[in-house]
């Protein structure tokens, strides 16, 4: 380690929920955090249903085509859960387009689940990697990871609003659970939850209760599980009152009280007793 190294990226890596509830309010980054009741009631609730849960995987028909010399990469069909390792300090911004309660992880959270960073390249310029897709099995997975860096609104071009997004993946799909099957790898399927595999009330009420529901969903209750921001520091106030959220919470960390002072020889072991850290999004302007 450098002795005045500084990390160029977050330590954490962040999933950020709550878009459909704050389309109805208009939210931008420029307004003040809106605490009305109902909108705090749903956030609350909607960090219940990822506690006890997990996080939501959806198909990939709403991604950018990726189209190279003319002609489009056909990508596996497949569900994926999105994040970002973006500084805390711009997540005020990238929360105003995806909502803003932010759950976060130690990057061995996505690792464990096959997941990887996007790779982005320049549309319509010529470079080494995207030639090879052309010809390539659609089933490779590998291309789920390919992104355009830049998005074109009527006839303006946002120079590279997707690369400066930062975005990891996880992916999944049922050909995704076969494959992983008959290559010795089901250990990594059971990080994977289909909705159909859960048949209680109170789950398939979970899964309807949005215009668009989950193929699958990814459990948290990991030891890599490692911040929550909140939309605004009353809802952040309200979760820490909120018993059930703190039972949930307690299910998934372990107390260290418990463990006798055991010698600790690899800073990873910790992990299981290190509770999330709880911030506001205002908060995060200042990091």
């Amino acid at each position: 380690m450098y002795k005045n190294y500084v990390p160029v990226h977050s330590d954490f890596i962040i999933h950020w929920t709550g878009k459909d509830i704050d389309k109805e309010l208009n939210w931008t980054s420029k307004h003040a955090s809106l605490t009305d009741p109902q909108t705090t009631d749903r956030y609350i609730q909607r960090l219940k249903n990822i506690l006890k849960y997990g996080l939501w995987m959806t198909n990939n028909s709403t991604d950018v085509p990726v189209i190279h010399q003319k002609k489009v990469i056909e990508i596996p069909s497949h569900s994926r859960t999105c994040f970002t390792e973006l500084k805390l300090s711009q997540a005020r911004f990238h929360a105003a387009e995806y909502g803003r309660l932010g759950i976060g992880f130690k990057r061995f959270f996505l690792f464990n689940r096959l997941g990887a960073p996007m790779f982005y390249f320049m549309e319509h310029t010529p470079n080494w990697f995207l030639s090879p897709f052309l010809d390539v099995n659609n089933q490779d997975y590998y291309k789920c990871f390919l992104k355009i860096m830049t998005q074109k609104v009527e006839d303006t071009t946002i120079q590279y609003k997707y690369f400066d997004e930062s975005e990891w993946r996880i992916i999944y799909s049922e050909k995704i659970r076969k494959k992983l099957s008959e290559n010795g790898y089901d250990r990594i399927n059971k990080y994977f939850i289909s909705c159909q595999d859960n048949n209680t009330q109170d789950f398939k009420y979970y899964c309807s209760s949005a215009d668009k529901s989950p193929d699958f969903l990814i459990p948290i209750n990991d030891k890599w599980f490692a911040m929550i921001i909140y939309p605004s520091i009353e809802v952040k106030v309200k979760s820490q009152s909120d018993e059930e959220i703190r039972s949930l919470i307690n299910s998934i960390k372990t107390s260290y009280k418990n463990q006798n002072n055991r010698l600790v020889t690899n800073p990873a072991s910790l992990e299981t007793y290190n509770y999330p850290i709880e911030i506001d999004l205002d908060t995060c302007r200042n990091f």
